[in-house]
């Protein structure tokens, strides 16, 4: 009966330290996930996009790379209320997160400009900013548009080279009436 009672002591404690080893692991990932993710979005904030992006593009090529803004979106917080606004920024990326499927990722670069880096077998550029749009519109019942710059990453690339290349793209996305995806021509290399 002695040894009975031992193994279950033993059992006991092994089942209490392994419970509070499980939660000191969720707290742990809780606390990550809040220091590395924007609460209203989800979104990776800035620097947990470039750490997690580069590390992302360094192993692997043919990732596509984009730089999304939302059209106007000061008008819509300034004519609809901030609550419209927030609700435009969540669903919308929501949307691209979801499209996603986990495999890639979406970093917060300020107010309401984002980076976007998927594999390339992923979903197409233009779809992912559509699907925002459409999205956004609807969770705050007005036109909530975005425009996105896109480009295909090479190897020895760096992510900073690439994101130039979508931001300009995103510019010219802009210029040209907003509310569409440009895509940008890809760098002719030297032989």
């Amino acid at each position: 009966q002695g040894v009975v009672a031992l193994a279950i002591a033993f059992i006991s404690v092994v089942a209490m330290i392994t419970t509070m080893m499980i939660e000191k692991s969720r707290t742990h990932a809780a606390w990550r996930r809040q220091a590395d993710c924007d609460d209203l979005t989800g979104a990776l904030n800035r620097r947990a996009f470039f750490e997690r992006a580069a590390a992302l593009l360094s192993g692997a090529d043919g990732h596509q790379i984009a730089m999304l803004d939302f059209d106007h979106f000061k008008q819509l917080n300034d004519r609809h209320g901030h609550r419209s606004g927030d609700a435009a920024l969540s669903a919308g990326i929501g949307r691209v997160l979801a499209l996603l499927d986990g495999h890639g990722m979406v970093g917060r670069l300020g107010g309401e400009e984002f980076a976007v880096v998927w594999p390339g077998a992923g979903p197409a550029p233009e779809r992912l900013r559509a699907a925002l749009s459409q999205a956004a519109s609807a969770a705050c019942g007005v036109s909530a548009t975005a425009s996105m710059g896109a480009t295909r990453h090479h190897p020895g690339e760096t992510l900073e080279t690439a994101l130039h290349r979508a931001d300009q793209a995103l510019y010219e996305a802009k210029a040209a009436g907003r509310d569409r995806c440009v895509e940008a021509p890809q760098p002719t290399r030297a032989s």
